[in-house]
């Protein structure tokens, strides 16, 4: 008895870890239908769907400019989660790296959002790190991305090689720039771009919180572009996307357009043009 017992103990360990190490393995989900570009007025999205359509994971990139940047946001029951921000481990292809999310819903979707993702997960060390270009060559070699969440089993969603899709998104965003009154040839070659000279954390205060807001736990987001003239003053501030409710856009431009101290731009000849800042703001309640 002594014997079987030990045996019956030992088979069990072996099945149970090889149950865990499946439960490691990416679970596979292919794209259910062709990539469709939605071309917003003030954004640009590629987006696909992946899985059953009675239990769908949609995949989307969002750009608000020109750049190798962009939003990428998950949605379905695969991330469900309870907590308002999350992170996951992810890999296109180029290099596995971590990214902070928000959790929240769109429709009746679960979905996680993150924020200023780049194929190659580069980040800046320090401020003067100028970016790497991320090629051509980069993107058609991405042919899917694994995000591994904690505490849920990892997945990957295989949709093909990036190629035509990042093309469709480069032409997107180049009539994105046009919509707005630039030059997207001018704007391509520019030798300095706009930027902020004092930090743009110093643009907003706790104080400029919105109080019904405040009093009630609400926490939101906020992206905009500011358009700057070739003095460096702010010329506009237009909201690109915002969470509700709409306080958090309203306070938002009010506060930078008064706050915001910037550099003008440089064409290729260094000049200084009019040309745009876009950047986006994080209101936490409690924060």
């Amino acid at each position: 008895m002594f014997r079987k017992a030990v045996l019956t103990l030992a088979l069990c360990a072996t099945m149970s870890g090889a149950a865990a190490a499946k439960d490691r393995e990416p679970e596979v989900l292919t794209r259910s239908g062709k990539w469709v570009v939605n071309y917003d007025p003030d954004a640009c999205h590629l987006l696909a769907q992946f899985g059953k359509n009675d239990d769908p994971v949609i995949l989307r990139f969002t750009r608000y400019e020109p750049g190798d940047k962009f939003d990428l946001s998950v949605l379905g029951n695969k991330v469900r989660s309870s907590d308002y921000k999350g992170s996951a481990k992810i890999n296109f292809g180029l290099g596995t790296f971590s990214e902070g999310a928000l959790n929240g819903n769109a429709g009746k979707l679960k979905a996680m959002f993150f924020s200023s993702v780049r194929l190659d997960g580069w980040d800046r060390k320090s401020p003067n790190d100028v970016p790497p270009k991320v090629t051509p060559a980069q993107e058609a070699s991405v042919t899917g991305v694994t995000l591994a969440i904690r505490g849920k089993r990892p997945f990957r969603l295989e949709f093909g090689s990036l190629a035509k899709p990042m093309e469709q998104m480069r032409a997107c965003s180049a009539n994105l720039v046009r919509s707005w009154g630039y030059d997207p040839a001018v704007q391509q070659t520019l030798l300095r771009p706009a930027s902020p000279i004092t930090a743009p954390g110093e643009w907003l205060a706790s104080s400029d919180y919105p109080m019904a807001a405040l009093m009630q736990g609400h926490n939101g987001q906020v992206q905009f572009r500011l358009d700057v003239d070739p003095k460096g003053a702010v010329a506009g501030c237009y909201v690109l996307a915002r969470t509700s409710p709409d306080d958090f856009a309203d306070v938002t431009c009010r506060a930078v357009s008064r706050r915001a101290k910037m550099q003008p731009a440089l064409d290729a000849e260094g000049k200084p043009v009019r040309s745009f800042f876009v950047t986006k703001v994080h209101w936490l309640a409690g924060g």
